[in-house]
């Protein structure tokens, strides 16, 4: 009984230490942004097929069924007949991505599921942001140009340059937007 106690024992402290260990790796990476991909894939289907590019961050993996997939006709989003009796095979899954877009606040969602089998090309572009915003969630896109006191930068290279110049005094200014706004709320 003494040993089953303290095997019993050493197994909740494993699973505890476990539970800990999984929780910092998950945690800890949704502060550590990666990679921005750019994936082109293709949605919708027949005559309204189009091809979309999208840049973002691969934020987690599924799966989805052909069942999820098909139409009131009982037909594949590709127009194909399901088997030759009609019936749908449960056991088929298809591997997506769900992508981390940003820009909430243009789109009204920031996040994008593409089925791996309707991807064309992932590339990792150079001339994209990725900024994290007080308001509004996490902003991807490409910079073009920055205006400093009536100076306009064009030019990613230029742009930058004077984004990084211009940052820190934009930050201090909206730390003290901040305050004000939390001394006028203590007011009314």
């Amino acid at each position: 009984m003494v040993w089953l106690t303290g095997g019993s024992a050493a197994l909740a402290v494993l699973m505890i230490v476990g539970l800990f260990v999984l929780i910092g790796v998950y945690g800890f990476s949704t502060f550590w942004p990666q990679s921005l991909v750019r994936v082109t894939f293709v949605a919708g289907t027949g005559d309204d097929a189009e091809t979309i590019s999208i840049v973002g961050e691969s934020f987690r993996d599924g799966y989805t069924s052909l069942a999820e997939d098909t139409n009131a006709d009982g037909q594949l989003d590709d127009g194909e007949d399901l088997n030759d009796n009609g019936l749908l095979d449960d056991e088929v899954r298809i591997d997506q991505t769900l992508w981390r877009t940003g820009n909430r606040d243009l789109t009204g969602g920031q996040f994008t599921w593409v089925r791996s089998d309707r991807v064309i090309e992932t590339s990792l572009p150079d001339d994209f942001l990725y900024i994290e915003r007080q308001e509004d969630g996490r902003a991807i896109g490409r910079l073009e140009a920055v205006a400093v006191e009536g100076r306009l930068y064009e030019g990613f290279d230029n742009a930058y340059a004077a984004l990084t110049d211009v940052l820190p005094k934009v930050q201090g200014i909206g730390e003290r937007i901040f305050e004000i706004k939390n001394d006028l709320g203590g007011i009314a």
